[in-house]
């Protein structure tokens, strides 16, 4: 019961962080750029893009979650503080590499970044040494979040992502409006982490049993980690070379101007996968514990139930952006945007597969297959980007986000096929319960919403509000009655009534 309630008040809080997210970016992040000017905008988006490239966990980050929640299923403590132990050590020795690194850049940036002026180099070099100072002292404690999540701490290590994130806002909004610049932004960017950071270490102190083990040397227990964490690696390498690798095939391929339509769509693209890893990781646990109970049935239900989840979250943003997205694009960007609609719908096409097999997913973890997931994705982002050339010179953004969308279907396939035959899912029957269900439901309510909208001819920010809210409404009656079996609808209703009279009981509050 604890485990449900920390997974499912973990969930909510991730959505509510991503909606504060979304919104930020929509309404803080050009009020920011406005106090702050474009040209401090550029210096700071410089030096967190710059310092980002040496900042790459090697996949550790995910060893620790896997191996802690593994070794917390069997109760042994030892193992979890020999593992930490050698983990700490290695981000130190990690750590202190791109302390060097940074180092020489610091005193190479006039010689590459020649196109700034004096002073523009004067105030990008202290941004520069404020975010790498927090970056060096940060980066050994970036495996905390993988000891809350296998220890199921959801719900405080969401919050504390969400404090994070409000107080910077509200601090940084306060600053630009008593006259402060840019310096003060990064500094409170990299002040506010560190106070989190200690909280999550108090938290655990009092929380858990850890005690790392800092003379561990366990030759068997690092090479397994190794292992493991090179595969994780090579999935990032080849997520990066899918995603990352698109403007550069367009500067060579096609014009600036498809590179400017990519960007947008890359953005609003990446907010829904953020939604859709709103609960990656929180089902690595549940996992385990139903491996080492040999209740491997359980995780096939379990995909089901979660894979229906996901569709109805996905789905509902992706009926929605379909919807209003093309005015919604006309809005914030203006008319000579509205290509990027396409690109847009085409990266997340996808997503509504890949992320509703989440639970095959994490069972891939759980049962250490990554690397065949690892060799499916290097594959295929080698793939991407071959016919990423051959699209983009012919269609330009369009054709690197088709590519994009092409080789994610052939890796899903090849997945599907690992499901079946590795982990021994019933894809067939997790076809007919999940997708048949739910695809149908979802393509009539965008169908309806589509036609209604046809009729409302108002254009503005005010009206795509309320055709957004029309669409929910149209999305929610369609999928509830057509998407839900019986007993699910059963399951809301009560859920609903509880609420409704535990308000009762409160007051109303």
């Amino acid at each position: 019961m604890e485990s449900r309630n920390q997974i499912r008040n973990g969930a909510f809080i991730s959505y509510l962080a991503i909606i504060i997210n979304i919104v930020a970016t929509l309404l803080y992040t050009p009020w920011m750029v406005q106090k702050i000017g474009k040209s401090d905008y550029g210096l700071y988006t410089l030096a967190i893009s710059l310092i980002s490239i040496f900042l790459m966990d090697f996949g550790i980050g995910s060893v620790v979650t896997r191996f802690v929640a593994k070794y917390k299923v069997d109760n042994d403590t030892k193992s979890i503080n020999n593992l930490l132990g050698i983990v700490f050590k290695l981000f130190i020795i990690i750590d202190f590499v791109i302390l060097l690194i940074l180092a020489a850049t610091y005193f190479s940036l006039e010689y590459i970044y020649v196109g700034l002026k004096p002073q523009e180099m004067s105030q990008f070099k202290i941004l520069f040494l404020i975010i790498a100072g927090f970056s060096v002292i940060s980066f050994p404690f970036s495996i905390l979040n993988g000891i809350f999540s296998a220890y199921e701490y959801f719900v405080q290590l969401k919050l504390c992502e969400l404090l994070q994130k409000v107080v910077s806002i509200l601090l940084v909004v306060a600053l630009l409006l008593f006259g402060y610049g840019v310096i003060s932004i990064v500094a409170v960017n990299a002040f506010v982490p560190l106070i989190v950071i200690t909280i999550k270490l108090v938290l655990l102190k009092r929380n858990t049993p850890i005690q790392v083990d800092f003379t561990s040397n366990d030759k068997t227990m690092r090479k397994e980690m190794f292992d493991f964490s090179i595969w994780i690696t090579i999935i990032g390498i080849a997520q990066r070379l899918t995603y990352n690798i698109a403007p550069s095939i367009l500067g060579v391929t096609s014009t600036s101007g498809e590179i400017a339509l990519y960007a947008p769509a890359s953005a609003i693209a990446g907010y829904f996968y953020i939604i859709a890893a709103a609960i990656d990781g929180l089902f690595l646990p549940t996992v385990f514990r139903k491996l080492s109970e040999k209740k491997e049935q359980d995780i096939r239900t379990l995909m089901i139930k979660i894979g229906k989840f996901q569709l109805f979250v996905l789905g509902w943003v992706f009926v929605g952006f379909v919807s209003v997205g093309k005015e919604f694009m006309t809005l914030w960007m203006g008319k000579e945007y509205l290509n990027a609609y396409y690109c847009t719908v085409i990266l997340v096409i996808p997503t509504l597969f890949e992320y509703s097999q989440q639970i095959a997913r994490t069972t891939i973890l759980a049962k250490n297959k990554v690397k065949l997931q690892s060799i499916g994705l290097i594959c295929t982002s080698i793939l991407n980007i071959g016919i990423a050339a051959l699209l983009s010179y012919y269609f330009g953004a369009i054709g690197v986000c088709s590519a994009i969308c092409i080789t994610a279907v052939i890796n899903l396939i090849y997945m599907n096929v690992i499901y079946y035959k590795v982990l021994h899912f019933g894809m067939i029957h997790f076809y007919k319960s999940c997708y048949i269900r739910m695809l149908l439901p979802i393509g009539v309510s965008l169908m309806l919403s589509l036609t209604v909208l046809e009729f409302i001819e108002q254009q503005g920010w005010l009206w795509l509000i309320l055709k957004g809210m029309i669409v929910s409404i149209v999305f929610g009656v369609i999928v509830f009655f057509f998407g839900t079996g019986k007993e699910e609808r059963n399951k809301l209703i009560v859920a609903i009534k509880k609420r409704g009279e535990k308000k009762d009981v409160n007051g109303g509050l």
